[in-house]
């Protein structure tokens, strides 16, 4: 299981498929729970090869099926299967296929939030929660966002709180 941490809930996005991986649970976190989202994004994981280079050549009409399939990733098909293609083309295009590189190569967790807007169905929110989750889960970021957590998202610091004590 290298690409998901020893949980087995979140992808490791210390790897090169993981942080992929990890992309498309942030992409998913829209109208479900972000449990469901991870667990979503194991279960597509599952159906096709989800990495940028597996996607390569794939159009979201090609991969829509495979969202809708039983049990369905998501209620929005079309909408994160035009997403989840268009931020393989964009990691290709803009990080050299590499997802790590969105967040380390950026010079400021500011920049991290602003580079994850520009991926389709991920708004100021969720790039918020996605930098958070890359700097208390990851430490792939400087930890910089807690008191902003605690009004933006307070659900996930319960929740994270809950799995660092054991429940």
């Amino acid at each position: 299981m290298p690409d998901w941490l020893p949980d087995g809930k979140l992808p490791d996005a210390s790897t090169k498929r993981g942080a992929f991986l990890f992309l498309v649970g942030t992409i998913l976190n829209q109208n479900i729970s972000g449990e469901r989202a991870w667990q979503n994004v194991t279960r597509l994981s599952g159906r096709i090869d989800l990495s940028p280079q597996g996607l390569s050549g794939y159009s979201a009409d090609d991969l829509e099926p495979l969202v809708r399939l039983s049990p369905a990733v998501h209620p929005f098909a079309t909408a994160m299967s035009r997403a989840i293609v268009g931020a393989a083309d964009q990691v290709r295009q803009d990080y050299g296929g590499d997802t790590r590189r969105l967040w380390r190569d950026a010079r400021s967790t500011e920049v991290v939030i602003d580079r994850m807007t520009t991926f389709r169905q991920i708004g100021k929110h969720k790039a918020e929660v996605a930098a958070f989750l890359l700097a208390s889960v990851y430490k792939e970021l400087p930890m910089q966002l807690e008191e902003r957590m605690e009004t933006t998202c307070p659900a996930l610091l319960t929740y994270l709180t809950y799995q660092r004590t054991g429940g």
